[in-house]
């Protein structure tokens, strides 16, 4: 038969190894809590990431579009203007439909005229 002391040390044995195990399924479980939250930040500061990056190409798309909204304005205008002063300053009656484009150096003078009459009205 044992004696009480082979039990009482059977018992202190098995509440070693029992507090033990018990030690490490919570340092376990912290552990792959942890990894859970560490794993969730990264994947919002990703997020964030790419977030502010469709933001910023968005602001990029939309100035792109406002500068070719403007300079179609100033091409119409330019259009507009030479096709004025030929037909009717000049007496050139062709048709506005004409075969004839635009020159490069006209629409550079015309654009230069209507900013510095901008200018002078604006100032």
């Amino acid at each position: 038969m044992r004696t009480f002391g082979q039990i009482l040390i059977g018992i202190i044995l098995g509440a070693l190894v029992g507090g033990g195990c018990m030690w490490a399924y919570i340092a376990y479980s912290d552990y792959r809590q942890e990894q859970k939250e560490l794993a969730q930040q990264e994947m919002d500061q990703r997020q964030a990431h790419k977030d502010s990056l469709m933001r910023i190409r968005a602001m990029q798309d939309e100035h792109l579009q406002v500068e070719e909204k403007v300079e179609a304005e100033r091409q119409l205008m330019c259009e507009y203007l030479t096709t004025f002063y030929r037909e009717e300053i000049f007496g050139d009656h062709r048709s506005h439909s004409s075969t004839t484009a635009v020159t490069p150096s006209a629409r550079t003078s015309c654009l230069t005229r209507v900013r510095s009459s901008r200018k002078t009205t604006a100032g």
